[in-house]
């Protein structure tokens, strides 16, 4: 016999809740860990199928499985929070959510079964915040090119995504490797790339003296990006924190100015000024705020 309680079908199987459906139309969805004392284990086939207004579902640390099409044709979820536990994944659990954007782990990071496997299902760009670190984990494409007088089709792997989910174990992340592979998404894309060293950069966890120095160096040289990432962002905190740690270079100030200037980003400018005048330089333009 199913319940119901806020807008949760649910049925108490083995003295362990399994969510049958959701009857609600809310756009940020908070499972609760127990209902009267029982543990929330399993969300069912189908539970969240079609519900498109969905933008973000925290599951509960004490969810081990997922049913097949749990979140069928959410087209609108973007992040998906989950615990430690959740190693039982059915097929097409996140089928058709085109818009899911961030995974966070809220657990160990030693145990990673549900994360390699939703990882697995993507080929987009997707974010994994951890509690100690947030990753980036790059797209990648299928490539497949036909031989007709052989008969035989050839697959290629178009994009540094697939090698990046490869180093996500059952039992961590190689962190020596994923920092090995930066080459490849420098390859693809400044954008992606950019944003990638700024994550470890920020929180580096497990980072080698000799990856630090790499994502340094091309923040370096690639700040236009990276400040124009920030101002996007206005990550005010991400641009103090590459004047604190000496990335931005003399010559780059003047360039620099100018973007924050064309966005109106008074507040950016104001602090790119500030950082200016610890070289001492005379300013060749005037910028009006």
């Amino acid at each position: 016999m199913n319940r119901t309680v806020i807008d949760l079908q649910y049925e108490i199987k083995d003295s362990c809740i399994i969510i049958k459906k959701y009857i609600g139309n809310g756009r940020r969805v908070s499972i609760p860990e127990q209902f009267d004392g029982i543990p929330v284990i399993q969300i069912d086939k189908f539970a969240f199928a079609e519900h498109r207004q969905l933008k973000e579902v925290q599951l509960p640390a004490t969810v081990k499985r997922l049913g097949a099409h749990a979140f069928y044709n959410c087209r609108s979820l973007k992040k998906v929070c989950f615990g430690d536990q959740l190693t039982d994944i059915g097929d097409g659990a996140f089928k058709n959510c085109y818009e899911l954007n961030t995974l966070q782990l809220n657990g160990n990071q030693k145990k990673m079964r549900g994360m390699k496997y939703i990882l697995s299902e993507f080929d987009s760009e997707i974010e994994v915040v951890l509690k100690e670190n947030r990753l980036l984990f790059p797209s990648y494409v299928f490539d497949y090119q036909e031989n007709t007088m052989a008969r035989t089709i050839h697959q290629d792997i178009l994009g540094a995504g697939f090698s990046y989910r490869n180093t996500v174990f059952a039992d961590g992340i190689d962190y020596h490797e994923y920092d090995s592979l930066f080459y490849k998404v420098e390859a693809d894309s400044i954008q992606q790339s950019v944003r990638l060293a700024w994550y470890r950069l920020c929180t580096p966890y497990q980072l080698s003296q000799k990856a630090k120095e790499i994502y340094e160096t091309f923040i370096m040289e690639h700040i236009t990006e990276m400040i124009d990432y920030l101002l996007n962002q206005e990550d005010w905190e991400g641009i103090r924190k590459l004047m604190d740690w000496e990335l931005i270079r003399q010559t780059d100030l003047p360039n620099i100015l100018e973007l924050a200037q064309k966005k109106q980003k008074i507040q950016a400018v104001s602090m790119l000024m500030e950082y200016q005048s610890r070289f001492g330089m005379a300013e060749e333009k005037l910028f009006e705020l």
